[in-house]
């Protein structure tokens, strides 16, 4: 399943407007007839343009990066055969201007020619990517588009690779911010981090890659692609419940797909009936007991979240906080001394 670009202004607009200083950008694409000016990608509509993937020609892919004023990046790779499916891949780390990117096309580093250093304050307005095309609908890509993914990471080069075969929801889902499969049979077009949907201009319908090619056993079924987190043995703190301690919580156990990312909230029991609620700021896998846990039972929520969704499991619950400390010598904490008296009799 894949979209066909072929009438002037056909496109497909994202949900996505943001930017990140690390970011990779992916899709599949099929070219029939390349031209000078032609966009895969466009991350403009109204705004100043802030970059491009695109034809230079016939021959030539190019990514651009804008600047507010000064000399736009470029860099340019050699462009695959027409008439059949191909891979585009961009890895780049923007918290330096003139980093170069890292460009893969099926799944290898390309060899890519810079034909300017970006110069400048780089753009970062607020539009949509655009697909097959850029807002004003005058630079439609020829050909097809099968898949369009963004993640806030810079993947590596094996991750890269296991695109060729699996779907994009598969590889680093806990920082891909933007997946719009193309199925090409919905309007508006399936875009996984974006209520509604992406917004579907022209195209047609058209094949995705064939069965038995190198890019035809990725998934396409989303809910095929990545399972959610399940706790099975449920997180455990250890520590002990006395003023001016820290208590600590591990992870517990759990299954779904990799990688899965875990945050904390440490809760207290201020009735004692076992009604928890949270504690301000306590948001680590340690936390320091402080007065207001006198007399109150303790615990810890961890939450588990991967591509596939998210779940939390609670802790074991501490018994009640005591004033007791390790250290006699502690001014805070009252003292008793006992004194015994023997009486010898002769």
């Amino acid at each position: 399943m894949a979209r066909n670009y072929s009438s002037a202004g056909d496109r497909v607009t994202t949900g996505l407007t943001t930017h990140s200083n690390l970011r990779s950008i992916f899709l599949r694409f099929w070219p029939t007839t390349p031209a000078n000016a032609l966009r895969l990608f466009d991350k403009h509509t109204s705004g100043t343009e802030a970059s491009f993937v695109g034809y230079i020609l016939t021959t030539t892919i190019r990514y651009q990066r804008d600047v507010v004023s000064g000399t736009n990046g470029q860099w340019d790779i050699a462009a695959p055969s027409t008439g059949a499916w191909a891979t585009y891949c961009l890895v780049r780390d923007e918290t330096i201007n003139n980093n170069q990117p890292t460009i893969y096309l099926n799944g290898s580093v390309a060899t890519q020619t810079a034909h300017t250093q970006p110069v400048g304050t780089l753009v970062t307005n607020t539009d949509p990517y655009v697909l097959g095309n850029r807002g004003a609908g005058d630079r439609t890509w020829v050909g097809k588009i099968a898949d369009f993914a963004v993640w806030d990471a810079l993947l590596t080069a094996d991750e890269v690779a296991s695109l060729e075969f699996v779907s994009p929801l598969l590889v680093r889902p806990t920082s891909l911010v933007c997946y719009v499969p193309q199925n090409g049979r919905m309007s508006p077009e399936p875009d996984w981090f974006t209520a509604g949907g992406a917004t579907v201009t022209g195209t047609t319908y058209t094949d995705g890659p064939a069965i038995g090619s190198n890019r035809s056993t990725y998934l396409l079924v989303p809910g095929a692609a990545a399972v959610a987190p399940v706790n099975t043995v449920a997180p455990a703190i250890s520590g002990s419940a006395l003023l001016g301690q820290t208590l600590t919580t591990d992870n517990g156990t759990w299954t779904g797909t990799a990688t899965i990312n875990y945050t904390y909230q440490w809760q207290r029991d201020d009735s004692g009936g076992g009604s928890f609620s949270d504690i301000s700021s306590a948001t680590s896998s340690s936390y320091l007991l402080v007065s207001a846990d006198v007399g109150c039972a303790i615990r810890c929520v961890v939450t588990g979240t991967n591509g596939g969704g998210t779940a939390s499991a609670n802790s074991n619950s501490t018994g009640l906080v005591s004033t007791l400390t390790a250290s006699a010598t502690d001014s805070s904490v009252p003292v008793t001394t006992a004194i015994f008296f023997a009486t010898n009799t002769f």
